[in-house]
């Protein structure tokens, strides 16, 4: 029976494989190889050139890998060896080349070489991109990775997404002036009531014109730090206030002192005078001697003396004091003064607050606006894609999708043409031909 169905089978063996190859080809599995530009980049058949960078390792030893960039002679500095040539070769070439020359002079009876690839040289995106350069090469880098490295497409015009980003940094910002507006307010505030002789801030304190915009946690957070530092510096002048005045005080106390030691001590000369000229005139009737009154001589003028002490210390008390009441005078002047001016800085810092404020809050509607009406009809673009490859000193340029891959060295040519459809087109995307359309 299996001869049987041998035999009749057998003639028939020509057409089942015809066929069976037909289908195959059909499908794919046996035809012809993928261009470069449509399938993953091919590590093992992939040409080394100049950029690529070589990690390089003789496995005998122990000394750690090296790295090693292939330089625009097309050659890599192989330690023991020198430049060896190693362009338009496949990694396995080049390592079997750096091995050999190793054997030819001798260095290694059978050496054993690693050498891997660990930088391709970059890839390049150019034309309708944000930011155009080049790029670092990866595995698996399709055309719209590559656009989204750059940034994404130029349109030439903001796209809602740009817009929607906008607005959510505009009103960022206005909150941010605002709690700048607060931060101030509460400021001045505090040297208004400071300028007032109050040691608790009250709620008119605050600039009438910030009032709508303040942040109403931010401000009952921020009032008691600002109560608790305007009662600090109440206490501090009040303080220092206190010492200046004390020691005034004091001042004129001895003073007060002075006059009264300056009065009796007058009395004491009036009282040694009269006694001199009693001594004079007994001394005249021989019933004072010389000695006697050249004594109450002595102290008259040893009283003449400390009444004029006296008159010194009381000279040198009222510069004392004047000089601490002027200093008095002027710390309350400064006091003022400085509270004053950081009142008038707050003033202006507010105004220039208000002023950003209300740009900020313009331009917010201002893209507001723009992002409903890109709701309604957004602009549409086709995008068109290239690459210009170069391999062995020949330089193509041929048409990419997005979903092409690259190689290294590759340069992207994107351009961006903006298309009208009816209202009612829907937006479309093709991937199979080198041309998109965008939103």
């Amino acid at each position: 029976m299996h001869q049987c169905l041998r035999s009749s089978i057998v003639p028939f063996l020509p057409l089942i494989k015809a066929s069976f190859f037909a289908t195959i080809l059909a499908l794919g599995v046996l035809g012809p190889p993928m261009s470069l530009k449509t399938a993953k980049a091919d590590v093992a058949s992939y040409t080394l050139t100049e950029g690529d960078v070589l990690e390089f390792d003789i496995l005998d030893d122990a000394d750690p890998p090296r790295q090693l960039t292939i330089g625009n002679d097309g050659r890599i500095d192989v330690p023991l060896l020198g430049a060896v040539s190693v362009a338009n070769m496949t990694l396995s070439e080049a390592r079997n080349q750096v091995r050999q020359k190793f054997i030819d002079r001798q260095v290694f009876v059978d050496p054993q070489i690693g050498l891997n690839i660990v930088t391709y040289r970059p890839i390049f995106v150019l034309g309708d991109v944000k930011s155009p350069g080049s790029y670092p090469f990866t595995t698996q880098l399709t055309v719209e990775k590559a656009v989204g490295l750059a940034g994404g497409p130029n349109t030439g015009v903001s796209n809602t997404e740009d817009r929607v980003l906008t607005r959510v940094r505009v009103r960022g910002e206005l909150q941010s002036y605002e709690s700048d507006l607060t931060r101030e307010a509460i400021w001045a505030a505090r040297l208004v009531a400071q300028l007032d002789g109050r040691t608790e801030i009250e709620d008119d304190d605050t600039p009438k014109a910030t009032r709508p915009f303040l942040d109403k946690q931010l401000l009952a957070s921020l009032r008691q730090g600002e109560d608790k530092i305007l009662r600090n510096d109440a206490d501090q002048y009040a303080d220092q206030t206190k010492l200046m005045k004390e020691s005034i005080n004091e001042i004129d106390s001895r003073i007060e002192i002075l006059e009264k030691l300056a009065a009796n001590q007058k009395e004491t000369i009036k009282f040694s005078q009269d006694e001199l000229d009693r001594s004079n005139k007994l001394l005249e009737g021989g019933i004072k001697t010389v000695v006697e009154v050249s004594r109450i001589q002595r102290q008259l003028t040893a009283d003449e003396g400390r009444l004029l002490q006296i008159y010194s210390d009381m000279s040198d008390a009222r510069r004392q004091g004047t000089a601490l009441k002027r200093e008095l005078s002027q710390f309350e002047s400064a006091r003022t003064k400085e509270a004053l001016s950081q009142l008038q800085e707050r003033q202006v810092a507010i105004e220039k607050l208000l002023a950003n404020r209300s740009t900020t809050e313009e331009q917010l509607l201002l893209v507001s606006n723009l992002i409903s009406e890109d709701s309604k009809s957004a602009p549409k673009f086709k995008m068109q894609y290239k690459i210009r490859h170069t391999s062995n000193g020949n330089t193509e340029e041929v048409p990419a999708t997005g979903v092409t891959y690259l190689t290294p060295g590759d340069v992207v040519l994107v351009s961006v043409e903006r298309v009208q459809y009816p209202p009612d087109a829907s937006m479309s995307q093709s991937t199979g031909s080198s041309t998109s359309v965008m939103q």
